[in-house]
């Protein structure tokens, strides 16, 4: 649950309660350097998504502000590249073409939490798991768009096949619980995530999550979640692929951790 990635360049404008587009690394590919607002480069663009991700969210916590300038594209420019990423621009009130482009670090995709076997089952029986959401391996540690597309043509129809193969039985549900009411916190879950559990962690400020979000996770789903993510986070003492800890920052034997509601303290 630890290992949660971050998409290096979304565009930072525009509505702030909506999905940032992503500015994909096709434009760093193409030419486009990441440079702060005087204009200084501070990162190999084309370095993996966290390295790339870490060294942003370092320069934005020093105070600075990082853009995407892809003005200077030789022969086509930047919108005749990239239609669609300029539509996202333009629906922001940005030019690409002659202006530089505000980026920070996004949540993009898990590396996989539920453990399953090599059918793809979970151990909830009729329960099976694909993709990003399953704990397989195969992903590693730092997610990839190819590795994650061939899990998915290639888990996807071994678990097709050994659905196919069972029948699974019928479980009558009883009636759902009544929900408690649930009064909002003064804080925001999101701005806590990103700055205790996000790229740049920390044993102190993962407890300082855990400490907030761990009474409301029984009721609340997000803080759930956000517990899970952190108390993983808090006890993997290394740093690896998209799990960075500012305090630990080598690898050590590589291991796999599991945990349920149970292991998690009471609140």
């Amino acid at each position: 649950m630890e290992f949660t990635q971050f998409h290096p360049t979304s565009l930072a404008a525009g509505p702030t309660q909506t999905r940032r587009p992503l500015i994909s690394e096709a434009v760093r590919g193409a030419g486009a350097p990441l440079v702060l607002e005087n204009g200084e480069r501070f990162t190999k663009e084309l370095a993996p998504r966290d390295v790339v991700s870490r060294a942003i969210a370092a320069q934005l916590k020093a105070g600075h502000q990082v853009y995407l300038d892809g003005r200077h594209f030789k022969g086509r420019p930047f919108s005749a590249r990239f239609p669609a990423i300029t539509k996202a621009c333009h629906a922001a009130g940005l030019d690409p073409d002659t202006q530089r482009l505000p980026v920070k670090p996004a949540m993009h995709y898990h590396m996989g939490g539920i453990a399953v076997d090599h059918h793809g089952r979970s151990s909830l029986p009729g329960l099976w798991a694909n993709g990003e959401v399953a704990c397989t391996g195969l992903h590693g540690a730092n997610r990839l768009a190819s590795n994650s597309l061939l899990e998915a043509l290639v888990c996807g129809k071994w678990i097709a096949e050994d659905i196919d193969a069972h029948s699974t039985p019928f479980i009558p549900l009883s009636a759902p619980t009544p929900r408690v009411p649930f009064l909002s916190p003064t804080w925001t879950l999101n701005d806590l995530m990103e700055e205790q559990a996000g790229i740049l962690r920390h044993e102190d400020g993962l407890r300082a999550l855990l400490e907030k979000a761990l009474p409301l996770a029984r009721h609340y789903g997000p803080a759930l979640t956000a517990s899970f993510i952190a108390w993983a986070a808090l006890h993997r003492t290394e740093s690896r692929g998209s799990h960075w800890r500012e305090d630990a920052p080598t690898s050590r034997s590589p291991q796999r951790q599991s945990w349920t509601l149970v292991d998690l303290p009471s609140a």
